[in-house]
């Protein structure tokens, strides 16, 4: 088999640099096999896996299942700015975890990976902000609830339990029925 080999200016190819149109921040690692993954979001991790063009959302460890809702608006909004194929999104072999699959370009110029990167940063800028700030709500809310003030407590013994003072009445045959209230409402 004979081996053909060229030497002079039309063996090596002639590439023009671009210039840089944007520069994004976003806390990125790639991995062996080339996938990139983001951890800016606070509830989800981002892969995409440029080999297969799907991206992965995966839910972080303490967020299992109330990640969806933030999994399902994160892929639909890349859906709607064009970079995700339309129906393409789907569920993978990881517990709740979804996949979709990029679209693809038109121009060669065009990376789609460089175009979803952008639009993650877009997108996480705005939603990062919300969630952080949903969490250090719901955070405060638990936390007055566990260590309240001085002024919205009350002492061990202050106040008789409520179920105590309903045995007290029942027993003595108060028109006010017995009841324990649950949380799906009075049971008699």
């Amino acid at each position: 088999m004979p081996i053909t080999i060229k030497i002079g200016d039309t063996a090596t190819p002639v590439t023009q640099e671009r210039p840089v149109q944007a520069t994004i921040r976003l806390k990125v690692r790639k991995t062996l096999d080339g996938n990139i993954t983001v951890f800016d979001h606070p509830m989800i991790d981002i892969m995409i896996v440029p080999s297969r063009n799907k991206i992965v959302t995966i839910p972080k460890e303490e967020y299992g299942e109330e990640a969806y809702q933030v999994q399902r608006s994160f892929l639909n909004e890349l859906i709607r700015l064009g970079v995700l194929e339309l129906g393409s999104i789907q569920g993978t072999f990881l517990f709740n975890a979804f996949e979709a699959t990029i679209a693809a370009s038109e121009s060669e110029e065009i990376s789609p990976i460089q175009v979803l990167l952008l639009q993650i940063e877009n997108i996480l800028k705005r939603e990062v902000a919300e969630i952080e700030q949903a969490i250090d709500y719901e955070e405060d809310v638990i936390d007055n609830f566990t260590n309240p003030d001085e002024e919205d407590s009350t002492e061990l013994g202050q106040y008789p339990n409520e179920e105590d003072v309903r045995k007290r009445e029942h027993s003595q045959n108060s028109s006010r029925a017995f009841y324990y209230y649950t949380s799906r409402g009075f049971l008699y």
